[in-house]
């Protein structure tokens, strides 16, 4: 009896051990339904939107409005993930940088460190896409705009929205976010499936650079799961056994079937706002692989707040405006948010390889990294005042690491006041001496982005902790390091 409880005993314990933890993350999706600010734009109607305009969008108007859209944002992905939200928004409808500062720097965004991806659109009206994301779980690499080609000669004057591109890291994995506003269900649907084609070429053109990029398409496709764009021509599919290669899968078709949506047109539900996703983000065959990041299931962010209570709109979303009158609301869709799952260890696993892929590509290209390459001699000089190249038998290092130096820059850089956005992210690459008490002395630019980034990235540079300093024969030493500094807006 003893042995065969000890045995029982065992398999217990065994189980458990064997039992995996996950990471979850929340990724989403927000129309902001026209987050002007009050300041004309030249060359954008955004005239309706001003203080004297038809909506009188004054101060008190353009602060609530920020407020609820910051209440809303904020609360995306808190059913699951509670205090922490979303990993990376995606929103439309939002008309320029100026109101994308304003917003992150609302309490419920700026506590958690929410930052912007945003590059000024053709958009006539005025209106653009950009990316919020928090810089502790996603990791910015690099950010486009590829602009909307019309497919037909007569429509050669037509200018619309982009297609926003980000490729980040998330949970270690390579993560590409295209965030669309596809053209108005005014134009005709040729118009949207022309985006979808378009959009589509440009998630093939990511996978074929790198085949194991998990790419996520989203945004305000002012079409229907099931409409051509989507099914046809994006080839997001319904089902997961009828996901192909080089297809996606959308997952909000079937919650569109059980009736409910995102917006609402002459008393029935829409379901225009959608993320979709390719392959490798999905379990099929009934597989329960998490070793890299695998979608988990599909929300639509429903808040009592959120939803209108009176009048002809009743049921549908609190919209800013409606019949003229101002209702001191929120947006006329719901969010959306995508739930991905990894197990703990391969987050872990993951970016210690990302981190040494740093290190090494820091080493082979001189100014690209972390650390500067390996120099065969010191500057010349002798004794205590003597600066290592990176020659050093124990290197320097910042409090937790590189991947900890990666974050603290992230948290404590700042874009520039006056800096105009550009199509990539600015990096400034500075050069310093770790001194042998850790700290950082003769910072210098050996990258520069011009005046006003490379002051900022000096300013941060000299702010940052004491290091742990590096040593040769067991001493320490004086080492010069590279470090390059991203500015995400």
């Amino acid at each position: 009896m003893c042995l065969l409880l000890a045995a029982t005993l065992l398999t217990v314990l065994a189980a458990k051990a064997q039992q995996k933890q996950y990471q979850v993350y929340g990724v989403g999706f927000y129309n902001l339904e026209n987050l002007f600010d009050t300041v004309h734009d030249v060359g954008k109607n955004d005239v309706e939107y001003l203080p004297n305009g038809a909506n009188k969008w004054g101060t008190v108007k353009y602060t609530h409005k920020l407020h609820n859209m910051a209440r809303a944002l904020a609360d995306m992905g808190t059913d699951v993930l509670k205090g922490v939200g979303c990993a990376a928004i995606g929103v439309s409808e939002v008309e320029n940088a100026n109101a994308l500062t304003d917003l992150v720097n609302q309490p419920e965004l700026k506590e958690r460190g929410i930052r912007f991806c945003h590059i000024e659109g053709p958009d006539r009206r005025g209106v653009d896409c950009a990316l919020l994301y928090n810089p502790k779980l996603f990791t910015v690499r690099d950010v486009r705009l590829v602009p909307y080609v019309p497919e037909l000669e007569k429509d050669s004057l037509y200018v619309t929205r982009g297609f926003l591109t980000v490729s980040g890291t998330l949970g270690g994995d390579h993560v590409a976010i295209i965030v669309c506003h596809w053209p108005s269900r005014f134009i005709g649907s040729f118009y949207r499936e022309s985006a979808g084609r378009q959009v589509r070429a440009v998630k093939d053109s990511l996978l074929e650079a790198d085949p194991q990029c998990k790419v996520m398409v989203m945004g305000d496709m002012n079409d229907d799961p099931q409409d051509r764009s989507m099914s046809r021509e994006l080839r997001a599919r319904r089902n997961l056994q009828d996901v192909r290669p080089r297809d996606m899968y959308n997952p909000w078709w079937k919650i569109l079937d059980g009736g409910t949506g995102t917006l609402t047109y002459q008393g029935r539900w829409n379901l225009f706002d959608q993320i979709v996703m390719t392959p490798n983000m999905l379990n099929l065959n009934d597989e329960r692989d998490f070793t890299s990041l695998k979608f988990w299931k599909a929300q639509i962010q429903r808040r009592d707040y959120l939803i209108q209570t009176e009048g002809a709109y009743k049921g549908g979303p609190k919209r800013t405006h409606a019949g003229g009158v101002w209702l001191d609301g929120f947006s006329d869709h719901l969010p959306v948010v995508v739930y991905l799952m990894k197990e703990k260890e391969a987050v872990a696993r993951d970016m210690e390889r990302l981190r040494e892929e740093v290190a090494q590509a820091a080493a082979d290209e001189d100014d690209n990294g972390v650390l500067q390459a390996v120099q065969p001699e010191a500057d010349g000089q002798e004794g205590e005042d003597r600066v290592w190249d990176c020659v050093a038998e124990e290197m320097p290092s910042f409090p937790g690491g590189s991947s900890a130096l990666l974050l603290w820059l992230s948290e404590n850089v700042r874009y520039p006041e006056g800096a105009q956005p550009t199509n990539a992210v600015p990096r400034v690459v500075v050069s310093f001496v770790v001194e042998t008490d850790g700290s950082i002395s003769d910072a210098r630019v050996v990258r520069s982005q011009g005046e006003l980034f490379d002051n900022e990235a000096l300013r941060v540079i000299s702010t940052m902790p004491k290091w742990e300093p590096g040593k040769r024969n067991g001493e320490a030493v004086r080492v010069r390091y590279n470090v390059p500094v991203m500015f995400n807006q």
